[in-house]
């Protein structure tokens, strides 16, 4: 499981740049223990992502003025679609 994160360039016309790090590994195919903790480690971090974009579209939505029946909605397969509703 790896992790991105910005960084302070050293090029002047690219002022960041992003590494990528990575947080843990696990053999899903070794032992039971080792499945469940991998499992149990994607399944946090996919919802704690979840829970991320969720607040990110939240703000950005307070920010744009105007019509509010715009909204996005993520799907379980992680596609984003958006729905205008009038009444």
């Amino acid at each position: 499981m790896y992790t991105t994160h910005p960084i302070r360039s050293n090029n002047p016309t690219n002022p960041v740049e992003y590494r990528m790090t990575q947080l843990n590994g696990w053999k899903m195919t070794g032992n039971p223990d080792a499945f469940r903790q991998g499992a149990t480690a994607f399944r946090n971090a996919r919802d704690w992502a979840k829970g991320e974009r969720e607040a990110l579209i939240i703000a950005a939505n307070n920010r744009v003025p105007g019509d509010r029946s715009l909204t996005m909605e993520s799907s379980a397969e992680g596609r984003l679609s958006s729905s205008n509703e009038t009444d």
